[in-house]
C-alpha cells in the first residue's frame, strides 16, 4: 500500500490532509495548521516525536492515529527513557469509528522502572506504577499512587456522567 498525502501550503503551517497511511519519523518535530485523517487511512506517529498543530485534528471515516514509543524495552546509558509522543493541537475531533491509541506502547515484558520479574516458575509478575505489582518488592514502584486513583476517579466520573446524559437523552426520545 502506498501513501497519499495533501498538504495544503495556503496558510503558514501546512493543513495535513491523510488518505492512505502516512508516517512521523520517530524523534521527529513537524508543526501543521491542521490534521485530517480519513477514508480509513492510519498516521503513525514514532515515539519521542512532538506533533504540533495550531488549529485541530480531525479523525473521521474509520481512520486512525497510532502514538508509538521508544526506548521501552532496554535501558538507554544506564537508566529506563522510554518515550511516547507528545501531541499538540487546540481541538481533537475523533468520530466515531475512528480511533486514537497507544496501545501496547508502554515498558515491554519484564522491562522499564516498575517491570516485573521473573518467578521461579518463569512467568513474569506484575509490574507497578503508584504500588507494588504482583509480586513486587516495594523498592521496585514508581510514579504517584495518588495521581493514578485521581486519574481513576476522572475516568469513573467521566463514566458515570456519559451514563447518566445517555440515559437522559434516551428517556427525552421516549417522550
Amino acid at each position: 500500500m502506498g501513501t497519499v498525502v495533501f498538504f495544503d501550503t495556503s496558510s503558514v503551517n501546512d493543513n495535513l490532509d491523510v488518505y492512505q497511511d502516512f508516517t512521523v519519523p520517530a524523534n521527529s518535530t513537524v508543526t501543521y495548521n491542521s490534521i485530517t485523517i480519513r477514508n480509513g487511512a492510519v498516521m503513525t506517529i514514532g515515539g519521542g516525536s512532538t506533533v504540533n498543530v495550531t488549529a485541530g485534528i480531525l479523525v473521521t471515516a474509520n481512520s486512525s492515529i497510532i502514538l508509538q514509543s521508544i526506548n521501552n524495552s532496554a535501558q538507554v546509558n544506564g537508566t529506563w527513557q522510554g518515550t511516547g509522543v507528545t501531541l499538540n493541537a487546540a481541538t481533537v475531533q475523533v468520530d466515531p469509528g475512528s480511533s486514537i491509541n497507544a496501545d501496547g506502547q508502554g515498558y515491554t515484558s519484564l522491562a522499564g522502572p516498575g517491570g516485573g520479574i521473573a518467578n521461579s516458575f518463569a512467568y513474569p509478575q506484575g509490574g507497578s506504577y503508584g504500588g507494588a505489582g504482583g509480586g513486587q518488592p516495594v523498592s521496585t514502584t514508581y510514579g504517584s499512587a495518588p495521581a493514578r486513583l485521581r486519574r481513576w476517579s476522572l475516568q469513573r466520573l467521566h463514566r458515570r456522567r456519559w451514563r447518566r446524559n445517555s440515559a437522559d437523552r434516551n428517556r427525552h426520545l421516549d417522550q
